[in-house]
């Protein structure tokens, strides 16, 4: 899952990458990704990293990949939806795509939603603060999903996230199988919400991308499924999965 240096590429004037995958949990190396772009005897890009995923749950390093531009989502922290933050090095100028009133700098225009970014800076807040014991207990309940995939009466399945991931987030597929079939069956049979791919592509029909930059074949992105762990899961909800899977896999 990680984004390695390949043929000589133009050098672009803003260069972007997801810290924490959305689908998969894999975490890039941004300190090497920074390299990239370095030694062509030219003025390196910006860095725009999307953090939702990584934000409150692990290390984000900021100074040591020279990072400029830093993507921050509410809600995947237990915030409010639609609120989030960017944060910019004090020396970027932002260009608006709208202009406003000084209210805002200049910046955009409208009425700050002041309380929702209230509940996003609590709950961010929160998550800084517990996140050791967030993180822990995201690695015990995927633990327990690995290891009852691996021990139930399972049909051939394929782990899709990487060892040294983000343990919020579990990707696994089975072939042969329609993951978007499962979910629905899990949804209207069990009352359990589980996705296939990321939020954003959920009703696109298509299978997902980064599986197939990943490597992946066609069967198995078909069959892949995903869920992820917030401050809210408990042991009980991976038990409930792993028995409403198996009934939808032996109905399917």
């Amino acid at each position: 899952g990680q984004m390695l240096p390949g043929d000589d590429f133009p050098l672009p004037a803003l260069a972007a990458a997801s810290h924490v995958n959305h689908e998969t949990g894999a975490k890039q190396d941004l300190v090497r990704w920074r390299g990239m772009f370095g030694g062509r005897g030219r003025r390196r890009p910006l860095l725009l990293v999307d953090a939702a995923q990584s934000f409150g749950r692990c290390d984000i390093p900021w100074r040591e990949a020279g990072i400029d531009l830093l993507a921050l989502s509410g809600r995947k922290l237990g915030g409010p939806a639609a609120v989030g933050a960017l944060v910019c090095r004090p020396e970027i100028a932002l260009q608006p795509l709208l202009h406003g009133g000084g209210q805002q700098r200049g910046v955009r225009p409208g009425t700050l939603d002041t309380v929702g970014i209230l509940l996003f800076a609590d709950a961010a807040e929160e998550a800084c603060a517990h996140r050791a014991a967030s993180s822990k207990q995201a690695a015990s309940l995927a633990s327990r999903l690995w290891e009852g995939l691996a021990t139930g009466s399972f049909p051939a399945w394929q782990r899709l996230s990487p060892a040294a991931g983000d343990p919020h987030i579990a990707a696994w597929s089975f072939p042969g199988y329609e993951g978007a079939v499962l979910m629905r069956m899990l949804a209207e049979r069990h009352g359990i919400l589980i996705a296939t791919g990321s939020a954003c592509s959920a009703e696109s029909g298509k299978t997902s991308h980064v599986l197939a930059a990943m490597g992946y074949d066609q069967a198995v992105a078909r069959g892949a499924l995903r869920v992820s762990f917030g401050w809210n899961s408990r042991p009980a909800d991976v038990e409930a999965l792993l028995q409403a899977l198996a009934a939808a896999l032996a109905a399917y």
